[in-house]
């Protein structure tokens, strides 16, 4: 597994944001090969474990969170700032 590059406030904020309102999320993350790969959950719970922070979806996949492509609306970009393509 690569090494863990930490994130931003503003993607913490995003996934709190999801997990509190207990919405379905379309979610895009890296796969550790360099795919990307999608998914339609729930964020229950954002955490931290070892050397890394994770996301635990409601089907209880774990993501790490420096592989997040996209959540919803809001882009991740290399240094895990958020952004919504459609406020541009």
């Amino acid at each position: 597994m690569s090494e863990y590059r930490p994130v931003t406030c503003g993607q913490h904020d995003v996934l709190q944001d999801v997990a509190t309102r207990g919405v379905r999320s379309e979610i895009v993350f890296r796969e550790e090969n360099g795919g990307e790969h999608l998914v339609n959950d729930q964020v229950v719970d954002v955490f931290t474990r070892g050397d890394g922070e994770f996301t635990r979806l409601q089907s209880g996949q774990e993501i790490r969170l420096d592989h997040l492509v996209r959540v919803n609306d809001t882009v991740f970009d290399e240094d895990g700032v958020g952004r919504d393509p459609q406020a541009e």
